[in-house]
């Protein structure tokens, strides 16, 4: 004996591509079936003919006939409960999942942030649903449940006994290039000035694009693989 399931908003996990369906019902005789518009409870008293939702115009799925010119169901495969056909009719929730339609905080080209197993990366380019992050030798995306890899980063100026001796640099604002001297516990000599460590980790980079200070996790987490803490 097949076993019957209850109709829920679940099953439009089945056309989660195809945002089209959006409703859903079940029949009289346990069938169900997806809609693009929303349909009506139809009944006759003629023998054989079961009970269904159909879009009346012209559009029922059976009991009448099985015409379907328009593509306006679909018929949802498996043995459905039935003993309260007449309001099983749902409509599709339009939920915005937090991890892969709607982009975090973090998205903002230009910013470095912190992935679980790649370490430091760039935000190199941001799309509707991916973003792109920089490694020194390629780039990688992500999208969707791997959002919960990444975590904000931030850079802090170097201490004197961090910081390098000298090192080509690029001022962000303007792109400008320069060869950056250590000078003593105050920063820098870039150009003519005298640059301290914590306005050379905001105002410059260096041509690589890797930062002028030490880059840190804002926010801690455990490490995660496949979706399990380690």
């Amino acid at each position: 004996m097949n076993k019957t399931k209850k109709l829920t908003q679940e099953i439009f996990n089945r056309v989660k591509k195809y945002p089209e369906w959006k409703y859903a019902a079940v029949n009289e005789n346990g069938k169900a079936f997806f809609w693009r518009e929303k349909p009506e409870r139809f009944k006759t008293e003629k023998e054989n003919y079961v009970g269904c939702w159909a879009i009346i115009s012209n559009c029922y799925p059976e009991s009448v006939s099985g015409y379907n010119k328009a593509k306006l169901w679909k018929r949802i495969q498996g043995n459905f409960d039935a003993s309260n056909w007449e309001d099983s009719l749902i409509e599709r929730q339009t939920v915005i999942e937090k991890s892969s339609s709607k982009l975090p905080e973090w998205a903002k080209i230009g910013d470095w942030v912190h992935h679980y197993r790649e370490g430091f990366l760039f935000v190199e380019a941001v799309s509707e649903e991916k973003i792109k992050l920089r490694r020194k030798t390629d780039s990688m995306e992500v999208s969707g449940p791997l959002f919960e890899g990444v975590q904000s980063a931030s850079i802090r100026g170097w201490t004197f006994e961090e910081a390098p001796i000298a090192l080509k640099v690029r001022k962000k604002q303007t792109g400008a290039l320069f060869v950056a001297n250590l000078f003593n516990t105050m920063g820098y000599h870039v150009g003519l000035f005298t640059v301290s460590f914590e306005k050379m980790a905001e105002d410059y980079e260096q041509l690589d694009r890797d930062p002028c200070g030490k880059l840190f996790v804002v926010r801690k987490m455990m490490k995660q693989d496949g979706g399990k803490q380690k």
